[in-house]
């Protein structure tokens, strides 16, 4: 967050419904798993961002027609969702290692209904109204490597625009590279 606002962006930190101290339903849960539901949580992810922005539209101090998402994990994927929708103001989104259905110890670079989410991307594509960065790190050991790369390129290859950057590897699991090493993305 500090380094965003010391390029002069407004930042908002929202918890989605079910995390924090407010609760609620996960909505983070999209099946079992190999019947996940990508598209409905990320949906319902989006919409609470959106009522985020809608709220920060209000503050005399927010400039809305400059705006981007940035997300992390779950956060990335709900960006490239938000990338789909005819934000006014929107200039684009950063996807830092987003994904679905990863465990790093039980399922490392095998996440749950990974054709699901290769599909999500490449639909995603289609409807893509602004550009979208992504950032993996080498090491990530939510998605691996390959599987990244692939969703990016389901999504240029329907339409998306985009620009995929490999970050280097980031201790024994590049999966918090967006926090836990700035200096590799920054530049």
């Amino acid at each position: 967050s500090r380094y965003f606002v010391s390029r002069g962006f407004v930042v908002f930190v929202p918890t989605r419904v079910g995390y924090g101290e407010t609760g609620g339903p996960d909505v983070e849960y999209s099946g079992q798993y190999n019947r996940k539901d990508y598209k409905a949580v990320y949906a319902a992810a989006a919409d609470q961002t959106e009522a985020v922005l809608q709220q920060a539209s209000t503050l005399p101090y927010v400039d809305l027609t400059q705006g981007i998402v940035v997300g992390q994990s779950f956060g990335g994927t709900t960006a490239i969702t938000l990338a789909t929708r005819n934000l006014s103001g929107l200039r684009g989104t950063v996807n830092f290692a987003g994904g679905g259905g990863g465990n790093p110890v039980t399922q490392s670079a095998n996440p749950c209904s990974e054709s699901a989410l290769a599909t999500l991307f490449s639909e995603y594509g289609v409807s893509a109204k602004v550009p979208t960065l992504w950032f993996y790190s080498e090491n990530d050991k939510f998605w691996g490597n390959e599987l990244p790369k692939r969703w990016f390129d389901g999504f240029v290859n329907n339409g998306g625009k985009g620009q995929f950057v490999q970050l280097p590897p980031y201790k024994d699991n590049g999966h918090s590279i967006f926090s836990g090493d700035p200096a590799a993305w920054k530049p």
